[in-house]
């Protein structure tokens, strides 16, 4: 995957180490985005109806970044 993901870019290539600092970045920052959407939710204000299940998704998510980074690093 960062052999396709370097060709459309049509940058040089991205070693295993730093594919994985760049899919545990995205994995922390959606993490934080669903945990506006979580507290959001908790507020009663969300956009969504399934806000609250989304938002739920947060700490798993980031418990998820943060093992792909201790296995890489």
């Amino acid at each position: 995957m960062p052999a396709d993901y370097s060709r459309r870019r049509g940058i040089a290539p991205i070693e295993a180490r730093e594919w994985a600092y760049y899919l545990a970045f995205c994995m922390f920052r959606l993490a934080a985005i669903l945990q506006g959407v979580l507290a959001r939710a908790l507020q009663g204000n969300a956009s969504s109806a399934t806000a609250l299940e989304a938002g739920r998704r947060a700490r798993p998510l980031a418990e998820l970044a943060w093992q792909l980074v201790q296995r890489s690093f």
